[in-house]
């Protein structure tokens, strides 16, 4: 055994330094738990220690090293990627070493080779060095006698090379410490990386690098080894060496060997070398430059033989396009030089097609043949009959596609047998004549085919699909009645002969004209005349009445030529098929049509009106008589009821027409409608003034005709009438009038309505009443006229006394003459008198029976008393008097809604609703009853809009659910079903609630205006949705209507409703429980359990507070006043103000308190502007030069606004500026002598210490200045004594700048005490301390206020118990002993002290230079004279730029810059300050919102610091927003964030939240130009509309009066232009842009700046909220309009959850936002993490220097530790860019429709994962992750169509064939059920509700009646999402049935295409079926993973091995809610995702 041990550690390996290999191979094979396998080679001192981070021995391990030939790996699996042997391959370190000791886990041991068997025999011993946790390690003593150079040498060579091929290890560390030598250590290193779906390794060695291009090729089916048992595949990896030049230089070489390659003879074969095809991604680029360049090359040979570039090439495919001979049909002269060469062989076509070579297209082939034809006719035509043949054949195909037909019917392809040749289009061609027996006539011309053409079948089959015919005489003759027919036909053109043979032709032809066809004739005046308008002589007895009119009709009327009537005189069928077939007549016409074209619209012939003129009428009228049947065709209606409206329109006229003609009758003419038959009643007749017709045989019953004209031809009522009419007002014979009242009396009954309309609108009441007895006279009166006057007729007329008692209601009782009275009734009546009268008669009513009533009522039926409103305008009381009768066109309104619903619907009866109790008895006994709205009208309630469930609410109606179903009754078999419904009952927040009103009377339908409610709901058999609107859920109380719905749905007994309302109003269970026994109803206590014994019902939703007063106004946005504002209206907006908690470094803000009072406003009091001292620090820099130092001179505290650290020095210590070193000292003092201070000449050797104070006013040198007593203390303590001859050693200097944001202008005082004492320097009386300097001191008479000696003077005065307010925080400080020792004293009243005449101080005034007023000279007022000097100040450009760029210093921690933007004049150029300050202390400011723009800088703004260059954006925002007087604090990010300093960006964003949380107001910049002025003028009127709505303000002053187009609506409609330009303005880049999320969100107030607009947030909206609410529905038009409004309708929605405190996690709001735009795409990360629920997540850092990818894995890694990675992985998928994310990981910044898991809260079951939790591994390196979950099952099939409006049909059609066609299905449903549920996911609504009616299989249904009426009617699909479009057609469906179904099918669309547009249906293989989005395909897995609510797609890798790419969610129907491990096969797994 030893010696087997020897051979193995000695012999087996030749090098000794193998064994390093060995155990490199070892440690690969290890197990590793760390994601960085790494092994650590240390060599010191004659010991090699090795450690490996694996995860330890195992008993199994040291066995195997314990043995001469064990090993672990042996046969491990099937893997052949195990290469080492553990236990054989460890025995070569004893090649080196004498003892080897380990340490792994717990084992700890030693082998000593010196021992027998020492390399197998273990000696248990502590390790010999310290241990390293969760590393195995070796210790090797070496060997006495081994050569140490040797192994420090290998190890120093061991190649990084090596570790491409090793599986897990990643890194080797080397070290190496020999004595007297410096430790040497190196790292090899090696990293993977897939790109584009290829692995690339880089290895490292110390700072170099290599990169490698990894390529695996598998085997398998190896020969078995005896080593490695069951192993039977293997792996081959080469890696190539990264070397893109080389890559890259193989175009220009590929493309230099194409040159050389064209001009040998491989000219035609090298494009088979084209790299076409799949390759590698990393040649991808090699491939694409090849075919690129050859692209652009002329590189290949056309017909012609010239070389041109491939894309100008085409190929002719020769088997489609060329002759027997292979030549191209087209082959021309003129096109050849686009073909390519045929010398090109075919099997290279197709990597031609790669260069850009086209392939020759059907259309493109007719475009050249057409051109040949067109070009080279002669060419074409002279070519062989064989090739037409052969051209023929090939066009044949083309010519069944009607496409392409119709191009070849427009090519002169046909020879005529006159050698001409034409087109199938321009002329009508046939085929060799078949016409037996008659001749064609000459003057037809007809197209024949040439005979060799004709004979060729394949041409003769090309002509018949170009429809040429063969020549039938039917065909001649539609030639001859087209030609006819045209407008260009000359009939003069044609004599005689030649028309008659045309029509002889087709009469022998037995050839029957269409019923419009038209010939031209010749007339017997040889004239030219159409068929319609001729006649022909007649048949007539000479001497008729026929025979008189038919000859005074040829007098004008033309007639045809004789010749026609000779041509066939035998034939008598010849003129009447003249007169049948070619309109020719014999008698006078009486209709002629309007038009050729119109059949149905005609009207009296002028034939009729002349022989009506012109002859006796009689014969006219006996003529109409003898041909009745001729003539009524155009009087008389079809008695079968099919001629149309207009046909019947023109009967009527014509009707109308002849009765309006004069005729002869007794005692001379009258239009026929106003006589009678003679003869009829002789005791009328008698009477001259009946009009009877003279007529002969007057009892002939076919007079009875001219009653179709008005003539009274029997003695009915109409002849009665008639003859009553035509005596009225004649003196007639008493018995004659008696008779005809008795007979009208007789059809009183049956005509009531005709009667009493006549006697009424005429006097046919012949009378003596009214007269006096002596001498009784006769007059005639109407009935109005009796009822008036009192008279009673009946008496006069007993015989007919029953008819006029009907006529007069002048019975004895009451209620007669109130009827009576009612018949006066007329339009002029008042609502009020005629609301009254009908009270009176339903009073009057009271008492009578039945019968009684029925009579008495019986003469309001048929008058016209009844007030009608039929138009929705309320301009007058009533439109009109209709009568009752038949007439049910109008409906009693007796609910007010109603009432207003219907208003302009539907005709209204026009009594208020109030009124109509006190008329009650009569409308009942009119049967009215059924005419009431209340009975008639059914109301559908449903939500509308958006919907999503309230948790809240739902959870407290569940909890009361046992308490309402303690109410349902115990007999009610419907209980179990209410009551497992109200357990299961959800409440749902809608957008709107809608009540739809529907009509139905006798057979018609109408809808009336919808209404909102509060409350709806949707049952299911085990579900119960209650929707109500938010401020529904917010009252403190259950709203009626969900009272009434629970009672309903439930079927409570109405004795029960008061307890319901208890039972849904009380908060505590307990007591409710108290309630309910008491009144013994019993509820079990379960009831109590699980619950709060006190749950808060109602009132759920708070609601920020809205300040009532707040108006946003000029003070609070800052904004100067020349931008329009309207106040704030009605309740306002939401106003937040910041809390005072410090959020210390966290990223995320804090949250807004909502208060209830004004925002804050800018004080008035006046503060020292900051701008002030680096303007000051500016001046002294310039004019001291480098002396100058900031960061020692200028010590006041607020220098460390502009960058200098704060200088730790009491604040009251020292000056704004104090200069004490001696170079600067000398350096002011020459300033001052050089200024005109002669005394400060003799200050240069004393050198005396300045102190600069500043006070800054915007005003002039007259205006105040703050000023503090730490300054009077200063100027008090520095004063100079003027007695003192010593030189003084401070000197205080008071720079004084007025006019600071305007002209700003400095005077300097030296010592200003001077000022103090000769009363110059004056306060204002008050606490804050406002000082001025008078250019004069006052007189001692002065008033004006106290003096600043009377303030020296003066003992301290008590400070007010509240502290002034400053512009500014201000920095209150106490006086110095000093000071309350020399001048504070207590004053009762301020005295004015005597003037003390002293020397004034120096004075020197410095103007101060802007760019664009240089000057070069300095004044001053002083007493000394004038000195003038070049001044140093800052240089600038002609364009007004500063020489020098702004310089940006180091904030300090927790400050910001802010930029004071000076005033000016609108052209001039900007100027600023901008200064640090903390931002806890920053006082007010603006921030500045705004679209970035174009990145260049192509502007630029002036500060005292140099200038700042602006991007043309910005330069526009700040000139747009400056004032003309006022400075504007505002912070600009690209201004107060120094953007080329990464670190400080990093810094400042984390502080963005609480940037614009702490502002003042944001202002939203979105642009100085007024294309949006209009769009948010209508914004603001409806906003004003909404918020004065019910109140009484009035409108405001500023906004102009809405348009009369929408007065009466809440917004203006839909046509509107104004949408357009709002859809405009919320389509600008501002509400896109990334940045201003947070801007908006944390913001406590937001002011939209546009144009000149400055508009509040809330009042924006506001007014979008309205239109929100107005504009949900589906149509088509209002959806493209509201796309535009969603970016700001969703930043609106996250401000109000802001203000609720409520926030989001990031996850939901990258979702929110992916229409964001940024430039740089990680800001879309960044810019939401400040108002994140999870902002602080450390992993959530902000970092612009690592990769996208980096920052991208490293979120989502994140998000799925924090338990999102089911909510992640919904959104994922392979997108649209699979290279640059993984698939698991979702693309943010790309729009995607909803989540699948989105509907289920629309009632899809989403529970596939059951109780599992999610199981998710990820790294943050890593592109892998891996995941928990169950294979399910793997698509068999998809559906080619989807559910896109477009496919619809077809879809569903197929959706339909699919689950016909299954064999069964595992879940128990029926297939109809699976068809409809299937397609929506078995969702129960879809998000946007437009139908009230929520049931889905309704809605499915109708959608498909719709479908399958829009292929009836031809109609786009489309157009049954819109209603708009819709066109019913009339014989197939009625147009409101249609809209009806439209409307009720709207709900299943949006649930089709809302989350899961584009989706198509599923087959699995294991029968189950379901929906996946659009790039689902065969194969795709299906799988649940743990944790997930839905199932996933999943697809193969092609690059990874093992690994999956994710697709998406998808449904598959019967496993969503948990059983798929019931219903199919399951696999567990983990899934490797990337």
């Amino acid at each position: 055994m030893q010696g087997l041990l020897n051979v193995i550690s000695d012999e087996l390996y030749t090098k000794s330094t193998h064994f390093l290999l060995e155990l490199i191979q070892n440690a690969d094979d290890n197990t590793y738990n760390s994601r960085n396998p790494t092994l650590n080679f240390s060599y010191k001192n004659g010991g090699l220690r090795v450690d490996c981070n694996e995860i330890g021995f195992t008993p199994s391990n040291v066995k195997a090293i314990c043995t001469i030939k064990g090993s672990t790996k042996a046969g491990l699996g099937h893997s052949t990627r195990y290469i080492g042997e553990k236990g054989i391959g460890f025995k070569s370190v004893f090649k080196v070493a004498n003892v080897v000791h380990i340490f792994s886990r717990n084992f700890s041991f030693k082998f000593d080779k010196r021992q027998p068997v020492g390399m197998v025999a273990p000696i248990w011993e502590k390790f010999p060095e310290k241990t390293l946790r969760d590393h195995t390690s070796f210790y090797l003593q070496l060997s006495g006698d081994y050569a140490e150079d040797e192994l420090v040498h290998e190890i120093r060579q061991l190649d990084p090379r090596m570790l491409i091929f090793l599986r897990q290890l990643k890194e080797i560390n080397l070290t190496i410490a020999r004595n007297n030598e410096k430790p040497w250590t190196q790292s090899l290193r090696r990293t993977d990386k897939v790109e584009n779906g290829t692995l690339f390794t880089t290895l490292h060695q110390e700072s170099s690098s290599w990169k490698y291009v990894i390529t695996r090729h598998h085997f398998e089916d190896l020969p078995p080894e005896p080593k490695r048992p069951g192993c039977s595949n293997s792996e081959v990896l080469i890696a190539f060496p990264w070397n893109c030049a080389i890559r890259d230089a193989c175009v220009d070489a590929f493309a230099n060997a194409v040159d050389h390659l064209n001009s040998g003879p491989l000219k035609y074969y090298w494009p088979q070398y084209l790299p076409v095809g799949k390759v590698d991604p990393f040649f991808k680029p090699l491939q694409e430059g090849i075919l690129k360049k050859l692209a652009d090359k002329s590189v290949l040979e056309s017909c012609t033989g010239k070389m041109v570039t491939p894309s100008s090439l085409v190929h002719v495919p020769l088997s489609a396009y060329a002759d027997r001979s292979g030549t191209p049909f087209t082959m021309t002269s003129r096109i050849s030089s686009k073909f390519l060469s045929l010398k090109y062989p075919d099997w290279e076509i197709n990597a031609l097609y790669a260069l850009g070579v086209k392939r020759l297209t059907p259309e493109e082939f007719l475009v050249d043949l057409g051109s040949m034809i067109s070009n080279e006719p002669t060419t074409f035509q002279n070519k062989s009959e064989s090739w037409h043949s052969q051209l023929a054949a090939a066009l044949l195909t083309l010519a069944t596609k009607k496409e392409h037909r119709s191009s070849l019917k427009n090519m002169k392809l046909i020879p005529l047998r006159n050698g001409e040749w034409v087109s199938a289009q321009e002329r009508t061609v046939f085929f060799s004549s078949n016409i037996k027996g008659l001749e064609i006539p000459s003057s037809v011309q007809v197209d024949i085919v040439h005979p060799g053409a004709e004979d060729d079948l394949s041409r003769r089959s090309l002509f018949t699909q170009l429809d040429v015919k063969a020549c039938e005489a039917s065909e001649i003759c539609q030639i001859i009645v087209k030609m006819h027919g045209k407008s260009s036909f000359k009939p003069e053109s044609l004599n005689k002969d030649e028309l008659l043979s045309h029509a002889l032709f087709l009469f022998k032809a037995s050839w029957q004209p269409p019923e419009n066809a038209e010939l031209w004739f010749a007339t017997t005046k040889d004239e030219r005349r159409r068929g319609s308008e001729l006649y022909m002589p007649g048949n007539f007895k000479p001497g008729s009445a026929p025979a008189r009119v038919i000859k005074q009709l040829e007098v004008k009327f033309p007639y045809i030529h004789r010749d026609y009537l000779h041509a066939l005189p035998e034939d008598k069928r010849w003129p009447v098929w003249l007169c049948d077939s070619l309109h020719l007549c014999n008698l006078p016409r009486i209709a002629t049509r309007l038009s050729r074209s119109s059949r149905n619209k005609f009207n009296l012939s002028e034939e009729f009106k002349y022989i009506f003129q012109n002859c006796q009428s009689l014969d006219v009228l006996q003529m109409l008589r003898e041909h009745w049947d001729h003539y009524s065709i155009w009087i008389v209606e079809s008695s079968l009821g099919d001629d149309t409206v207009d046909c019947c329109a023109s009967k009527e006229q014509i009707r109308n027409a002849i009765g309006l003609m004069e005729v002869g009758c007794k005692g001379g003419t009258a239009p026929l409608r106003r006589t009678v038959l003679p003869a009829l009643d002789p005791a009328v007749d008698e009477n001259p003034c009946v009009r009877a017709l003279s007529i002969r045989e007057p009892k002939f019953h076919r007079w009875e005709v001219l009653r179709n004209f008005g003539v009274a031809v029997k003695k009915d009522l109409h002849y009665y009438l008639q003859c009553l009419e035509d005596i009225q007002g004649s003196s007639a014979p008493k018995e004659t009038i008696a008779h005809i009242y008795e007979q009208i009396q007789h059809e009183y009954y049956s005509n009531e309505q005709l009667i009493w309309d006549s006697f009424r609108g005429l006097s046919l009441i012949y009378t003596r009443a009214g007269s006096s007895n002596t001498t009784p006279t006769m007059q005639w009166l109407n009935t109005r006229e009796c009822i008036q006057r009192g008279f009673s007729i009946e008496d006069e007329y007993p015989q007919s006394a029953n008819l006029f008692q009907f006529l007069l209601a002048t019975g004895k009782d009451k209620i007669g003459s109130l009827i009576a009275a009612a018949s006066l009734i007329n339009a002029s009546s008042k609502l009020s008198q005629i609301s009254e009268h009908f009270a009176k008669i339903s009073k009057a009513l009271i008492g009578l029976s039945p019968k009684k009533v029925i009579r008495a009522v019986q003469p309001l039926q048929r008058k016209p008393l009844f007030p009608i409103i039929k138009t929705e305008e309320k301009k007058a009381e009533f439109d009109s008097l209709c009568a009752l009768g038949k007439n049910t066109s109008w409906f009693v309104a007796d609910l007010d809604h109603l009432r207003e619903s219907f208003r302009g619907i539907v005709d209204l009866l026009a009594f208020k609703v109030e009124d109509l109790e006190s008329m009650a008895d009569l409308l009942k006994a009119l049967n009215l009853e059924s005419r009431k709205l209340s009975i008639l009208v059914k109301t559908e309630t449903g939500p509308k809009g958006t919907t999503h469930i309230h948790r809240s609410y739902t959870r407290s109606l569940q909890a009361k659910a046992p308490f309402i179903t303690a109410l349902i009754s115990k007999s009610n078999p419907d209980r179990d079903i209410i009551i497992t419904r109200m357990n299961h009952v959800t409440v749902s927040i809608a957008q709107r609630i809608v009540h739809n009103y529907n009509l139905t009377f006798e057979n018609s339908s109408f809808t009336g205006r919808s209404e909102d409610g509060e409350v709806a709901f949707n049952a299911t058999a085990e579900h119960l949705e209650i929707f109500m609107t938010e401020d529904a859920v917010e009252e403190p109380c259950p709203p009626p209507e969900l009272v009434e719905i629970i009672a309903d749905h439930c079927k409570i007994d109405p004795t029960h409703h008061a307890l319901l309302q208890t039972a849904l109003s009380q908060m505590s269970l307990a007591k409710l429980m108290a309630i309910y026994r008491k009144r013994g109803i019993h509820v079990p206590e379960t009831a109590l359990e699980g619950t709060s014994r006190s749950i808060r019902c109602f009132a759920l939703l708070a609601s920020a507070f809205a300040p009532p007063d707040y108006e946003p106004n000029s003070s609070i946005d800052g904004l100067s006043s020349k931008f329009k504002r309207i106040a704030q209206l009605g309740k306002g907006g939401r106003i937040r103000f910041p809390d005072d908690s410090n959020n210390g470094e966290k990223r995320k803000m804090p949250f807004k308190n909502t208060v209830q009072s004004e925002t804050a406003k800018l004080q008035n009091g006046i503060g020292q502007p900051d701008e002030t001292y680096t303007i000051t620090s500016r001046l002294l820099q310039e004019h001291l030069g480098a002396v100058y130092d900031p960061e020692r001179h200028w010590t006041s505290p607020l220098r460390r606004r502009t960058g200098y650290f704060v200088m730790d020095v009491k604040p009251t210590a020292d000056s704004s500026f104090t200069i004490a070193d001696r170079p600067a000292i000398q350096k002011v003092t020459s300033f001052l002598v050089k200024l005109g201070h002669v005394t400060a000449a003799s200050w240069k050797t004393s050198n005396p210490r300045y102190h600069f104070e500043v006070a800054a006013s915007p005003g002039d040198t007259k205006s105040g200045f703050s000023w503090s007593t730490a300054q009077f203390e200063r100027i008090r303590k520095f004063r100079m004594d003027e007695k003192s001859k010593d030189s003084p050693k401070n000197v205080l200097i008071l720079v004084r700048i007025c006019s600071v944001y305007t002209n700003p202008l400095f005077d300097l005082f030296v010592d200003p005490w001077r000022l103090y004492i000769s009363d110059r320097f004056v306060l204002s009386p008050g606490w804050s301390l406002v000082a001025s300097i008078d250019e004069h001191p006052p007189s001692r008479a002065s008033d004006t206020g106290p003096s600043a000696r009377d303030w020296a003077e003066a003992t301290p005065v008590p400070a007010p118990a509240s502290l002034p307010t400053f512009a500014q925080p201000p920095i209150y400080m106490q006086p110095s002993s000093t000071m309350q020792n020399s001048f504070y004293t207590q004053p009762s009243s301020f005295v004015v002290p005597p003037p003390i005449m002293m020397h004034t101080p120096f004075e020197y005034q410095i103007p101060f230079l802007l760019p664009s007023e240089m000057q070069n000279q300095y004044r001053w007022n002083g007493p000394a004279k004038a000195t003038y000097m070049k001044p140093q100040l800052p240089s600038y450009n002609h364009e007004g730029k500063s020489l020098f760029n702004y310089s940006y210093k180091n904030l300090n921690d927790g400050q910001i810059r802010l930029l004071g933007l000076l005033p000016g004049d609108e052209d001039a150029i900007l100027r600023g300050v901008v200064y640090h300050v903390p931002l806890q202390a920053a006082g007010n400011y603006r921030a500045l919102s705004y679209a970035w723009g174009q990145p260049e800088r192509t502007h630029s703004m002036w500060t005292p610091d140099g200038s700042i260059p602006l991007t043309a954006s910005l330069h526009s925002a700040l000139k747009w927003l400056r004032h003309m007087e006022q400075p504007l604090v505002l912070w600009v990010d690209a201004i107060c964030i120094n953007q080329d300093d990464s670190k400080e960006k990093t810094q400042q964003i984390r502080l963005l939240p609480r940037i614009f949380l702490l502002a003042t107001s944001v202002l939203a910049y979105l642009g100085d130009d007024t294309r949006s002025d209009g769009a948010l003028e209508t914004l603001m009127q409806i906003q004003a509309k909404e918020a004065l709505k019910g109140t009484r303000e009035r409108w405001p002053e500023e906004l102009p009066e809405i348009p009369l187009s929408w007065t009466g609506q809440p917004i203006p409609p839909a046509s509107d232009a104004i949408w357009e330009a709002i859809g405009a303005f919320f389509d600008r880049p501002w509400f896109r842009r990334t940045w201003i999320i947070q801007e908006v969100v944390a913001a406590t107030s937001v002011r939209i700046i546009c144009g000149k607009w400055a508009v509040d947030w809330n009042d924006l909206y506001h007014a979008m909220e309205v239109a929100y609410r107005e504009t949900t529905t589906s149509e088509d038009r209002w959806t493209s309009i509201r796309s535009t409004w969603d970016p700001f309708m969703t930043l609106a929605r996250h401000r109000e959850l802001e203000a609720n405190k409520r926030r989001l996690p990031l996850i939901d709001l990258l979702e929110s936002f992916r229409y964001a735009e940024s430039t740089l795409k990680r800001d879309r990360f960044f810019s939401l993490l400040g108002f994140a629920e999870d902002g602080d997540n450390p992993s959530f850092e902000i970092d612009y220097e690592a990769p996208f990818a980096d920052i991208v894995r490293t979120y989502a890694c994140a998000l799925i530790k924090d338990g999102k990675a089911m909510q992640m992985l919904r959104r994922a998928g392979i997108s649209a860019q699979p290279d640059r994310f993984p698939s698991w990981i979702p693309d943010w910044t790309v729009h995607k429709e909803g989540s699948l898991y989105a509907l289920s809260s629309r009632g899809m079951k989403c529970s596939a994962a059951g109780p599992t939790k999610a199981n998710v591994k990820c790294d943050a390196r890593s592109n892998e992750i891996q995941v928990s979950g169950l294979r399910i099952d793997e698509i068999k099939s998809v559906s080619k169509a989807a559910n896109l409006g477009s496919q619809l049909k077809a879809y569903l059609e197929e959706v339909d064939r699919i689950v016909d066609s299954l064999p069964s299905y595992p879940v128990r449903e029926t297939r109809a059920d699976v068809k409809w549920k299937v397609p929506i996911a078995g969702a129960l609504r879809p998000g946007l509700v437009t139908s009230a009616d929520l049931d889905m299989r309704s809605s499915y249904v109708a959608l498909r009646e719709c479908l399958a009426h829009a292929t009836k009617t031809k109609s786009p699909i489309n157009d049954i999402s819109n209603k708009s479009q819709a066109k019913a057609s009339d014989s197939l469906m009625g147009k409101e049935a249609h809209e009806v179904l439209q409307a009720r099918a709207q709900n299943y669309i949006l649930a089709l295409q809302e989350n899961l547009c584009g989706w198509r249906f599923i087959v699995t293989k294991g029968g189950f079926v379901g929906v996946a989005p659009p790039s689902a395909q065969e194969g795709d897995v299906i799988s649940i993973f743990n944790g997930g609510a839905v199932p996933f797609l999943i697809r193969r890798s092609s690059s990874v091995q093992g690994a999956f790419q994710l697709v998406g969610e998808c449904y598959v129907h019967g496993i969503m809610d948990g059983d798929a491990k019931k219903l199919c096969k399951t696999t567990e797994c983990v899934f490797r995702l990337h």
